[in-house]
């Protein structure tokens, strides 16, 4: 990540590696795209796609950053939208998931307390009779070694 001060550059880089994921890249995107944080870059990794997943990305235009590489897994894909990334802060989505449109308004949120350094979101799912049964944000204000 090269934030720096830049005024140019966005507050927040979203990273999403990709690997034939045409059949639902698509709805990933959309999902940033509806978010009403909107001071973003959007950088989709292409693990080297053999289906028409540089279609599905190439009608977004500006929009988005596609950033192409040799298959090489998902991890190699997450580590090259880091360093490619240009945002104070830096968020993953996989290609497969969206995002609730308040998702990125509200880690900014947890972010903004002194100390907080990292923050997370669990998942939302639905099931078949209660709806929604999950969703849960941490924040983190201490150093953590992974």
């Amino acid at each position: 990540m090269t934030h720096s001060l830049d005024p140019t550059a966005p507050l927040i880089s979203i990273v999403v590696p990709t690997y034939n994921r045409a059949h639902c890249i698509d709805e990933a995107i959309r999902s940033v795209l509806a978010q009403t944080a909107q001071d973003w870059e959007l950088l989709i990794v292409d693990d080297g796609s053999t289906d028409n997943t540089a279609d599905i990305l190439a009608k977004y235009g500006d929009k988005i950053r596609v950033i192409k590489q040799v298959n090489a897994g998902p991890s190699a894909a997450r580590n090259l939208g880091a360093r490619s990334a240009r945002g104070k802060f830096l968020a993953f989505l996989d290609s497969d998931d969206k995002w609730l449109p308040d998702k990125l308004t509200e880690q900014l949120k947890l972010m903004s307390h002194e100390g907080v350094i990292f923050s997370a979101t669990n998942w939302q799912g639905k099931d078949d009779t209660s709806g929604i049964t999950a969703f849960d944000s941490l924040s983190f204000n201490e150093t953590w070694i992974c």
